[in-house]
C-alpha cells in the first residue's frame, strides 16, 4: 500500500512539475518537488524506502531537468537515506519538524550538486544563493503543508497516545 502510494504521489509531484513548467519558466528553481515527495517519504522512518524513494524521485527529476543524468538521483538518494536515519531517532510527527528537515534538506542537496557539477563538468556557473532560499522556505512550506493535510501527524499521535495507555495499564 505504501508503495502504490509513493507512485500515486511521484505521479502527482511529475503532473504538477510539468504543469508549473509551462506556467512559470523559473518553477524548477523556485521549488523541488522531487524533493518534498523525498523527504516525506523518508520521514516514515524506513532506510531502505528513504533511499530506494530518493532514488527514484531523484531519477525521475534527471529525467525532466535536462541537467546530466544522475546529479538529483545521487543526491536525493543520499537526502533520503539521512532522512530516514534521522527520522528513526527523532519524533517527526509535527509540520514544523518537517519544514525545518526540508529547508535543511534543500541547502544540503544544492551544496552536493554544487560539488559534483563543480568537479563533473568543464563550464560551471555558480549557483544564485537567493534562489536557493526561495527554493528552501518554498519546499519547506510546501512539505508542512502536506504533512499536516495528510493526516500523518494525527495517526502518529493516536499512536503515541495508545502506547502511553498500554504503559499506564501494566502498572
Amino acid at each position: 500500500m505504501k508503495l502504490l502510494r509513493f507512485f500515486a504521489a511521484l505521479a502527482l509531484v511529475t503532473l504538477l512539475h510539468f504543469a508549473g513548467t509551462r506556467l512559470l519558466p523559473d518553477f524548477p528553481r523556485a521549488i523541488d518537488l522531487f524533493l518534498v515527495a523525498t523527504v516525506l517519504t523518508a520521514a516514515g522512518g524506513g532506510s531502505l524506502a528513504g533511499m530506494l524513494g530518493g532514488m527514484v524521485a531523484g531519477l525521475t527529476c534527471d529525467a525532466l531537468s535536462g541537467r546530466l543524468y544522475g546529479l538529483y538521483g545521487f543526491t536525493d538518494t543520499i537526502i533520503g537515506y539521512g532522512t530516514a536515519r534521522m527520522a528513526q531517532r527523532l519524533i517527526f510527527d509535527r509540520a514544523g519538524v518537517i519544514l525545518v528537515t526540508l529547508v535543511i534538506a534543500t541547502f544540503v542537496q544544492h551544496g552536493i550538486l554544487t560539488a559534483l557539477e563543480f568537479g563533473l563538468l568543464e563550464r560551471f556557473e555558480p549557483p544564485d544563493p537567493l534562489w536557493w532560499t526561495v527554493e528552501a522556505l518554498a519546499n519547506g512550506l510546501t512539505g508542512g503543508i502536506c504533512f499536516a493535510l495528510s493526516g500523518t501527524a494525527n495517526r502518529a499521535q493516536a499512536r503515541r497516545q495508545e502506547r502511553v495507555e498500554k504503559l499506564r495499564l501494566k502498572k
